[in-house]
């Protein structure tokens, strides 16, 4: 019974990757889509440490308040209604214009109560219409969101099946030559901005030289699969080998503590092979500070992609975010940038009860 219930967390994690993976081949509803997978880790969760989750679920009630609250404070208190008007209007209009405005949209209403109109429209899906080109906010977010997840997605992708091996070696072989090699690469990795090396995949795998590799015009999945995988290449190693790299260096930290436990001695006292010892036994204790960095890592990726977005022109949440802030699209900025607050606090959640699927240990200690 005890062993199903450890189980279950694994299951509820394998049942979200499974649903995600799905929703996306089939074209089903993002929402829709996160909310089971959401509700897959959850269950799992809650039966492997129902306790633990409730005070979790609990705790995650007012933190998404806050978040909402400080977005909306800090856009709305940053930009007056009358910029807002003379913004959308033009320089050119009249003060009863402006007046016309403000009141047509409730801009004069007081911060709490634009707040409670804002937040109750988003918890149905309703982030407001743009005041610059009078388009919903939730359909440019829908739009852009899908797109900005698949790179994130592929970076995350590209950086785990580097650095898991990489880091495992490089711990395997510690303070040899093969580990000074991997180690004076991953360096090498962390020091150049996305940006830079953006620019010069372009310019290798791209016209500049090989011309392997589309360098910009975003395909979509349902158009022509490997037409989209071939343009998401680049920029998804632009971003993800940075990544590898950060990771690599954190994963073969913790195993080199792991390999030194006594439990990894008695393994190979028992003898065990060194395969099993690496990828069996040190490797799954050694995970908890790269999952935490995967997370925040995961939802700090659009900074990133904000400028990779651009130069290899894909419409994801970077490119709308720039646009808005060009363009002054208060709206779009503030719906966009709560989504991916939201989303920041979600995941942490999320990684915070993989925890407890991964090591009995903490949720012995959590619970």
């Amino acid at each position: 019974m005890n062993q199903r219930r450890e189980q279950a967390g694994a299951i509820g994690a394998l049942a979200a990757v499974a649903v995600l993976l799905l929703s996306w081949l089939l074209g089903v509803n993002g929402i829709i889509a996160f909310t089971l997978a959401f509700a897959a880790i959850v269950i799992g969760s809650a039966i492997t440490s129902g306790t633990y989750v409730f005070k979790r679920l609990a705790a995650l009630i007012p933190t998404l308040f806050l978040v909402t609250i400080f977005v909306f404070f800090l856009q709305t208190q940053r930009v007056s209604s009358q910029d807002v008007a003379i913004r959308v209007l033009g320089p050119g209009a009249t003060p009863e214009a402006v007046e016309q405005f403000i009141d047509r949209n409730d801009l004069a209403e007081p911060f709490f109560s634009r707040y409670l109109d804002w937040v109750s429209g988003a918890l149905v899906g309703d982030l407001g219409t743009s005041f610059i080109n009078n388009t919903s906010v939730t359909d440019q977010v829908a739009q852009a969101l899908p797109i900005s997840l698949q790179l994130m997605l592929y970076s995350q992708l590209i950086a785990i099946a580097v650095s898991v091996p990489a880091g495992v070696y490089a711990a395997y072989r510690a303070n040899q030559r093969a580990d000074g090699v991997i180690s004076t690469s991953a360096l090498g990795l962390l020091s150049v901005p996305n940006f830079v090396l953006a620019l010069f995949l372009v310019y290798v795998l791209g016209p500049g030289w090989l011309d392997v590799l589309p360098a910009t015009r975003y395909t979509y999945w349902g158009e022509d699969v490997w037409g989209h995988i071939k343009q998401m290449i680049m920029p998804s190693l632009a971003l993800g080998l940075g990544l590898s790299a950060a990771y690599m260096r954190l994963l073969r930290a913790d195993m080199v503590v792991t390999l030194q436990e006594s439990f990894i001695t008695t393994a190979k006292a028992k003898g065990v092979s060194p395969r099993k010892v690496l990828w069996s036994h040190a490797l799954r204790p050694s995970l908890f500070t790269l999952l935490t960095v995967f997370a925040v890592n995961s939802a700090g990726l659009i900074g990133g992609a904000l400028i990779v977005e651009i130069i290899f022109i894909i419409p994801g949440m970077g490119n709308l975010i720039g646009t808005a802030i060009v363009g002054f699209d208060f709206l779009v900025l503030q719906g966009a940038v709560v989504v991916l607050a939201v989303g920041f606090v979600l995941l942490n959640f999320l990684v915070d009860l993989l925890y407890t699927a991964l090591d009995p240990r903490i949720r012995n200690v959590r619970s």
